[in-house]
């Protein structure tokens, strides 16, 4: 069946080619003629014979219908097909002896004109289009100013007087670096981040502006919001589809690269920001480098207009930004500060106005209008072109060209071709005075009617079924708490101390869905059930803290300390309390013992006076000053003189200080010895008695034993003769 039905259709398309070439072969054969300027007429007879029989075959589909079931195991939405649908068709096969048409004339013409409007200057107060860049400072030290930025940007806007004049709204959070004007192009910001509009209209400027004016900041009264990142995205929101996104960026883009793509090269662009006087102590404020550097270069003027008025207490009135301005170049500065608003307006819309706009010194008239009419009875426009400064198809509308164009200045032609059975008329009048006009006659070849027999054939659809998921979505989101911190007096300061536990509330979506068994679509319906959060109440010492007085016990000789140091001073210390150093006067460490020689200040690299040390400088009456203080209590070891035989007997009392030698009866002096701590031994050794070999000492420990040893042999020999001899005896 596939293999009949594919060589019909083969045989129907050389059909149709063979009808085709004899029309064409038919129509070369006929001859073709032109008329006098710019417009050629073509005639075509009928064939002679008409074509044979053509066999047709239509095939019309007959959609399958979609069938929705219901399935709670599937997500809610998603589909799956049980049953495949397949399209049926209904064939219609037709035996044609086909139309001979009538061959229509066909000619094409072409009209010629020219436009110029009228020049006037008397056009002194107009400028041309201007495209003003608004620059907001919206850190946290501008927060009571920048409405009045937003206000004097209103006024400015509505002082320019040119209507297809532009704006680009650009707002900053910090001033912190070099490269602070930038914005985020993601639809949700990450912290805090800056913003930029798009090119805006006046009328769109002005709606943004009065969305802005509704937001308060974290530190004024009634917040909008309750920090300075939901701050921001709000403003972001609140700039809708007239912000500056672009979710191809992975970062921040600079203010000046933004207004670059949305402005042409030839475009009037001035800038005007808003600011205040910035920090100069602490984390120092500074100014956008390559922004300056760029408005400098690009800007017909750079305005920046400073309020360094104290509104709230977090204001800067410092002179931070003009001189950070100046040094950069700045060529337009406005100091506001002191003056009134209503004179800060008045002076800072006439000096923007006077340098940032291009004043018109001629205006052109509007352009002239040029009517083109083309057509006439029995005939049938097919195309129209204007072609010259303006390039366009002209309007056809049933089968005739009736159009007014207002046309910039220059040279035209209208080009055109028409068919049909009589005569066309082309005409062209600027400004109601008929400039060219064109007419040709075309002459039409009879048709011949064909005849048609059809036969019919249909295949039924099968009808798709498919399942759609109706399962049920729980989304559960957690609310977070607010910290508030209250001040508490009794807290040291900085100290933190949890009042009340934060604890986070819980918002329940439960999304239960129903299936449109029509039209396959799943309608939610949503119950929500929400757990209130419980703000965190955390107490803020801000009870002064004394300064430490510390005192350290160090060993003269080695610095090392000799005990753990001492705090002098107490939670309940104040600024100008006394106190009193009194160290003791000796202490052990080691076994050793140590004598308190002075009190000194702690890591001194020259001598000091310290105000209230005793006359023995072995202690201190002094008060709590601002800042720490800590003090050496130092010590001497104290050293010992012993007196001792060779084998390291005690012959006299141990005294203290190193003593030199001195006389001990029975007894010789040998030698001095003294330890690395600096105790000092003297060594003595017994005197001989007369008549008897005094017996020597060695002077070393081997040399003692040597001794010990012949003694005890010696010994052990003289015992033994004593018993062999009393043995005899017996």
């Amino acid at each position: 069946m596939k293999n009949q039905e594919k060589q019909y259709r083969h045989r129907m398309k050389v059909a149709k080619r063979l009808a085709a070439l004899t029309l064409v072969a038919t129509a070369l054969s006929q001859p073709t003629f032109s008329l006098t300027g710019a417009l050629s007429v073509s005639a075509q007879e009928s064939a002679a014979t008409s074509p044979a029989a053509n066999r047709d075959v239509k095939r019309t589909p007959i959609p399958f219908k979609t069938i929705y079931e219901e399935d709670a195991t599937l997500e809610a939405g998603q589909k799956r097909t049980r049953v495949k649908g397949v399209e049926g068709f209904k064939e219609v096969i037709t035996s044609t002896t086909p139309d001979v048409a009538a061959i229509a004339g066909k000619g094409n013409g072409v009209l010629n004109f020219t436009t110029k409007a009228p020049i006037s200057t008397n056009a002194e107060n107009q400028i041309e289009p201007l495209t003003t860049v608004h620059v907001y400072d919206y850190s946290s030290s501008y927060a009571g100013k920048v409405k009045d930025s937003l206000r004097l940007s209103k006024k400015i806007i509505e002082a320019n007087k040119n209507e297809n004049s532009k704006h680009i709204l650009q707002l900053y959070p910090d001033n912190y670096s070099q490269t602070s004007y930038h914005a985020w192009t993601k639809s949700k910001l990450t912290g805090t981040q800056g913003i930029s509009s798009k090119l805006l209209t006046k009328k769109e400027a002005l709606e943004v502006i009065d969305k802005l004016l509704k937001i308060n900041s974290p530190s004024e009264k009634d917040a909008t919001y309750q920090n300075y990142g939901q701050y921001f995205q709000g403003m972001a929101d609140a700039l809708g589809s007239y912000r500056y996104i672009d979710e191809s960026k992975n970062e921040v883009v600079p203010f000046e690269e933004i207004v670059t793509s949305l402005v042409k090269p030839t475009d009037t662009v001035s800038v005007i920001q808003y600011t205040d006087g910035w920090m100069d102590s602490g984390k120092v404020e500074v100014m956008d480098k390559s922004f300056a550097e760029w408005a400098k270069k690009r800007a017909k003027t750079f305005m920046s207009v400073v309020n360094r008025n104290q509104v709230t207490e977090n204001d800067t009135n410092s002179m931070q930004s003009i001189n950070q301005m100046r040094e950069l170049g700045h060529p337009n500065i406005y100091d506001a500060t002191g003056k009134d608003p209503k004179v800060v307006d008045a002076e800072v819309i006439k000096q923007f106005m006077e340098t940032a706009t291009v004043k018109v010194t001629a205006k052109k008239g509007e352009d002239q209008t040029a009517k083109i009419t083309i057509g006439g009875d029995g005939v049938k426009v097919l195309t129209a072109k204007l072609k010259g400064a303006t390039n366009k198809d002209l309007l056809i509308k049933d089968g005739r060209v009736d159009v007014s164009e207002k046309l910039a200045d220059g040279s035209y032609t209208v080009e055109f071709t028409a068919e049909g059975n009589g005569t066309v008329t082309a005409k062209v009048a600027v400004e109601g005075k008929d400039v060219d006009t064109k007419t040709v006659t075309l002459k039409e070849t009879a048709g011949k009617k064909g005849t048609s027999t059809s036969d019919e054939k249909v295949t039924p659809a099968v009808d798709e079924v498919i399942q759609v998921g109706t399962k049920p979505k729980v989304e559960k989101e957690k609310i977070p708490y607010q910290t508030i911190e209250e001040k508490d007096p009794t807290l040291a300061e900085g100290e933190r101390k949890v009042k009340v536990k934060g604890v986070e509330g819980l918002k329940t979506t439960t999304t239960s869905y129903t299936l449109d068994k029509k039209t396959g679509e799943v309608k939610p319906s949503v119950k929500v059930d929400e757990q209130p959060k419980t703000d965190e109440v955390v107490l803020v010492g801000t009870k002064k803290k004394a300064a430490q007085v510390k005192l350290r016990f160090i060993d003269k000789k080695t610095s090392k300390s000799l005990k753990e140091d001492e705090i002098v001073t107490t939670d309940k210390s104040k600024f100008g309390d006394e106190f009193t150093l009194k160290p003791e006067n000796e202490l052990k460490s080691d076994k050793d013992l140590y004598r308190l020689i002075e009190i000194k200040l702690t890591e001194s690299k020259e001598d000091s006076k310290i105000n209230g040390l005793s006359e023995d400088k072995k202690s201190l009456t002094s008060k709590v000053s601002e800042s720490e203080q800590s003090y050496d209590a130092v010590y001497e070891r104290v050293v010992y003189t012993s007196y001792v035989d060779e084998n390291g007997k005690e012959l006299d009392k141990t005294v203290e200080g190193a003593q030199d030698k001195k006389e001990i009866k029975g007894y010789d002096f040998v030698k001095t010895e003294k330890s690395d701590n600096g105790d000092v031994k003297h060594i003595y050794r017994l005197k001989p008695v007369k008549g008897k070999t005094p017996v020597k000492y060695a002077e070393t420990n081997e040399g003692s034993g040597i001794f010990y040893s012949i003694l005890g042999v010696l010994g052990a020999v003289t015992l033994a003769e004593s018993i062999r001899r009393k043995r005899q005896a017996k």
